[in-house]
């Protein structure tokens, strides 16, 4: 009899196995719901915050691993909401058969998730109904048999919701105590634990009645001698944090240049971006008589071609001058900001050397007439004089010599994409700023000058390590170009232009 039993209860278990693995092969889990989008955490070259951006769904979420969540914070759970979380197959059959009859007959309503049955209402948040609870417990049941309970324990960590858009642990020690978990101390975690279960109402910001919260999760860990009667007592008069900390928000238009997901070290230098910031500042102030609103600035280490400083707009929530358009990506004209790349590309060619004479006189060009900016012509000078003094007809008319090494073809051998016109669109005009570019990319091409001519891979981390793109001069055009820049009269530099390093 005792066998026949015992063979009955085994066919069962076998059936309802193999009924399950089925339906697991054809309703697998769906990893993606467990491992969310995480928020992407921007930190400066010195590991100092810069911001924080919200997930791809609109939350803050920081992925926490096992070993960062420390052992109190899973016991002080594990005792709060699942105390049998170890022994059971991811549902108990007992808790929800006492609150299915409770529920029947008490207004109070009780329930029975277990920590694992949370985790799979966390993966899909759907109306709590009973078709749902079931699709929950079968959810349940496949995770228990893909994962360990650790597993299973770092999900509902890192899915569970702490009131408002900051879900995960981690994520929640950031927002209320601006601690990383392992720095929590026993009063912070008994808050923590209790926010899950209600998360808008129990959240530290919001919660009423926090102090009578903390102190019942703290009378279980004391109970269970998960802490002393000492650590108690001190919890209990710790004083309660009841604010969410603000995001610090600094480079906004830099930041934009970063997309990744979780913790990134940028190529920031936050010092040297408050320097920008306050030059600009100053130069605004003197130049807003003329009607200038605004201001935007890049800095390249050369060496390691790492945006440093980045600055896209004087005030970024300032709607009067659009704050939040990025001036370091804007399509603007150079103006005679690329004369350089012509010169250098002439040195190349062998049709000029520094001290070689070049005409500054009228020039027609089928309808197109350029002049200098004070209407004047200097007649005869040298190469570097024309250069340094950044006169429009000798720059026109070394750009036509070059012919198929023109200033157009360099742009596009540079890979500059607002120049996205044949070549006969901008005509001769292309010489003094007849066409749109970036400061990002006039910055870019700049440095080409400190690095023998080689135009190298831009970066926005400390992990950037730069690598060629392509040769726009031989480093002997870029250095007697540098030379010849370096030497150019500067007066609205004072003093100060004579005192300047050259760039590395």
């Amino acid at each position: 009899m005792i066998k026949k039993t015992l063979l009955s209860f085994f066919t069962v278990g076998m059936t309802l196995l193999v009924f399950f693995l089925i339906l697991d092969q054809l309703f697998p889990l769906d990893l993606k719901s467990i491992h969310k989008p995480q928020s992407t955490q921007i930190y400066d070259r010195e590991e100092e915050l810069v911001t924080i951006r919200r997930s791809s769904d609109g939350y803050y979420r920081f992925a926490a691993t096992k070993a960062e969540i420390p052992p109190l914070l899973k016991a002080s759970l594990l005792q709060f909401e699942d105390r049998y979380f170890y022994s059971h197959p991811g549902f108990n059959p007992v808790a929800l058969v006492k609150a299915l009859w409770h529920n029947l007959f008490f207004n109070r309503k009780i329930g029975a998730s277990t920590i694992t049955m949370q985790v799979a209402r966390m993966m899909q948040r759907k109306e709590r109904t009973l078709w749902n609870k079931l699709g929950e417990i079968f959810t349940a049941l496949q995770l228990e048999w893909h994962f360990t309970k650790d597993e299973i324990l770092t999900f509902y960590f890192n899915l569970a919701p702490y009131g408002g858009n900051i879900d995960g642990i981690k994520t929640a020690a950031w927002f209320y105590y601006r601690k990383p978990l392992q720095a929590l101390s026993i009063g912070e975690i008994a808050v923590l634990t209790t926010i899950p279960k209600n998360p808008n109402a129990n959240r530290p910001d919001r919660a009423a009645n926090l102090y009578v919260k903390r102190l019942r999760v703290l009378r279980i860990l004391l109970k269970e001698k998960l802490i002393t009667k000492e650590q108690f007592e001190r919890a209990f008069k710790e004083p309660l944090t009841q604010k969410r900390f603000p995001i610090p928000f600094r480079a906004p238009h830099f930041c934009m240049h970063l997309d990744n997901q979780g913790s990134v070290t940028s190529s920031l230098d936050s010092q040297m971006q408050q320097m920008l910031q306050k030059n600009l500042r100053r130069h605004l102030t003197k130049l807003r008589e003329k009607n200038l609103r605004n201001t935007a600035a890049v800095i390249i280490h050369n060496p390691t071609m790492q945006v440093r400083a980045y600055i896209g707009s004087h005030r970024f929530f300032d709607q009067k001058i659009l704050g939040q358009n990025n001036g370091v990506t804007m399509i603007r004209s150079p103006g005679s900001a690329l004369k350089p790349f012509i010169y250098a590309k002439a040195l190349d060619r062998g049709l000029i050397t520094p001290k070689r004479e070049l005409f500054d006189l009228p020039l027609h060009l089928k309808g197109y007439d350029p002049k200098n900016y004070d209407g004047r012509f200097e007649g005869i000078v040298t190469a570097e004089q024309a250069l340094q003094s950044s006169l429009n007809i000798p720059a026109v008319e070394l750009n036509r010599l070059l012919k198929e090494e023109s200033l157009y073809e360099l742009l596009q051998q540079a890979g500059i994409k607002s120049v996205d016109q044949p070549k006969l669109h901008y005509g001769d005009s292309i010489a003094l700023g007849g066409m749109g570019i970036s400061l990002l990319d006039l910055a870019h091409l700049y440095t080409a000058f400190a690095n023998k001519g080689v135009l190298k891979s831009l970066g926005f981390t400390a992990e950037h390590k730069s690598r060629p793109l392509t040769r726009l001069f031989s480093s002997e055009a870029a250095y007697i170009t540098d030379e010849i820049l370096s030497d150019a009269v500067r007066p609205e530099f004072s003093a100060y232009w004579e005192s300047a390093q050259k760039p590395v």
